[in-house]
């Protein structure tokens, strides 16, 4: 009985544990670049304006090739999102990376420059996924972005 008991109440905290929903913005993509693992969602929302995948997946690999990295993959999430961001100080930022889920938002709000954001957030993501320094004062983020 009392093993009966240990096992239910197993089942209860796996049960009742919240899923992982990658920081509220799930996993889901529109497109996947099967070459790098590059995979974005929501850039429809953009209109004329919008980078292609075919373009970001060249920007991630220039900037690959010029900070010296040669792990590609797996690639990012990027998801564009119409809110306004924050950094872990409460700051507001333009985008964000969240190394649990290698997941980059945009925001659209006030941003003159996706791309430029797109490109920074991916220099967060290669350099975690090649054990690199992610500070900002990284030669990597001011060379190669």
């Amino acid at each position: 009985m009392k093993r009966l008991f240990l096992i239910l109440t197993c089942l209860l905290f796996v049960a009742c544990a919240p899923p992982d929903d990658n920081h509220g913005y799930g996993y889901e993509y529109d497109e996947i670049d099967n070459d790098t693992g590059l995979r974005i969602r929501n850039f429809k929302t953009l209109g004329d304006t919008a980078p292609t995948l075919k373009d970001v997946a060249a920007q991630y690999l220039a900037i690959t090739n010029c900070a010296g990295f040669s792990k590609v993959t797996p690639g990012a999430l990027v998801i564009i999102v119409d809110e306004i961001l924050y950094d872990e100080n409460g700051y507001r930022v333009y985008g964000r990376y969240y190394y649990e889920g290698a997941t980059a938002l945009i925001s659209t709000l006030d941003n003159d420059c996706i791309i430029c954001v797109i490109n920074h957030e991916l220099m967060h993501h290669l350099s975690a996924i090649n054990d690199a320094s992610n500070d900002h004062s990284a030669p990597q983020f001011s060379y190669c972005i």
